[in-house]
Order: C-alpha cells, then structure tokens, then sequence
C-alpha cells in the first residue's frame, strides 16, 4: 500500500461553514496527509454516493455551483505519484447557505423595535436566520 493509503485514516474533516459561506458553495478544510501531492474532494446528494469531485492541492477546498439548501455529503482521497487512496476519508455532511436578495430596513437605532424582511430564495422550512452580530436579539 502507498503512504498516502496509510496516512489517509488520520484524515480528520472540519466543516468551514460560517460566514465565508455563500450561496451555491461550500468550504471545508482538513488535516494534511503525508506524503500526499493532493486530495480530490468527492461530493453528492446521498450519502456514501458520490457523483463529483474537486480537486484540492491544499488541505482545503471549495465546492461551487450547488444548489441552495441542498443537503450534500463530502469525502476526501489524498493522491500521490502511485495513485489514489483507496479509502474515503470521514463523510462531511452539509448545505450551502440560501440566496439572500435583500433585506429591509438595513439599519436601525438602538431600542428600536422593528420587524425585518428579508427576500431571497430556497430557505429551507423553519430555517432560522442568524444576523451574525453579538449585539443583535431576535
């Protein structure tokens, strides 16, 4: 067996999905194999099933052109010069954030109340939205 196909089991994925999230793609990064000149990050709608991949030549990717609130599942296989890693690394499991075309008012004062609105497209039912400000209660 390759050194990669050795290492690949200490692959450990992190989902990178916070606020450099946007709509249509996700970020993901991993722990680095040695020995490893690259990874091909695998990608689909059902778990275990992966119809896609990216290629990555760091420990770190991102997927685009999905399509929003799509649940989608990832796995990684480092390669080197004898091939590819015959093993997937841990599956990732996660969704691109919805399309988010306006939201009203942007601003507000101190103590006020108001109600927001916000226009965009494929949310997911009972999605909840987070403003990403500590100083913010909804």
């Amino acid at each position: 067996m390759n050194p990669v196909g050795r290492n690949l089991g200490m692959l450990l994925m992190i989902a990178t999905m916070a606020a450099t999230t946007f709509a249509g793609e996700i970020q993901i990064a991993w722990d680095s194999v040695p020995g490893a000149a690259g990874y091909h990050v695998y990608y689909g709608v059902q778990s275990g099933v992966y119809g896609s991949f990216v290629p990555a030549a760091t420990n770190s990717a991102t997927i685009t052109g999905l399509q929003d609130c799509q649940a989608y599942y990832i796995a990684v296989k480092a390669f080197n010069g004898a091939g590819e890693s015959p093993n997937f690394s841990n599956e990732l499991s996660g969704w691109s954030h919805p399309t988010v075309e306006s939201v009203t008012p942007s601003s507000a004062m101190q103590g006020d109340q108001i109600v927001i609105d916000l226009v965009g497209a494929n949310f997911l039912p009972g999605a909840a939205v987070e403003l990403g400000n500590p100083n913010v209660n909804l």
